[in-house]
């Protein structure tokens, strides 16, 4: 089903992770189309609303206040993945 955007009320959304957050939201996906742009991708269709523009700003601001200094902070990803490995008791060893 072809939507006619132009004339419709709706929001044409070219983020993937951005349709996922509205939706995740409870905001409800109308339908999706080929990007007239020609990238080979989809655009999500979302009906327009006071609330919608509200969570997209919301989106976007919180988007960008991300500082990739702020990466440092993060917890640390286990990295002793080798040395776990090693059992106490070797491999080839049986228990009676």
């Amino acid at each position: 089903m072809k939507f006619k955007t132009d004339k419709q009320p709706y929001k044409v959304i070219h983020s993937q992770k951005l349709a996922g957050y509205l939706m995740a939201r409870g905001f409800v996906l109308v339908g999706t189309e080929p990007d007239r742009r020609g990238n080979g991708r989809n655009v999500f269709l979302f009906r327009k609303s006071d609330e919608l523009e509200r969570a997209v700003t919301k989106y976007s601001s919180s988007r960008s206040q991300f500082e990739w200094s702020d990466v440092s902070q993060c917890k640390q990803p286990f990295t002793d993945g080798p040395a776990r490995a090693q059992s106490s008791t070797p491999a080839n060893s049986s228990q009676d």
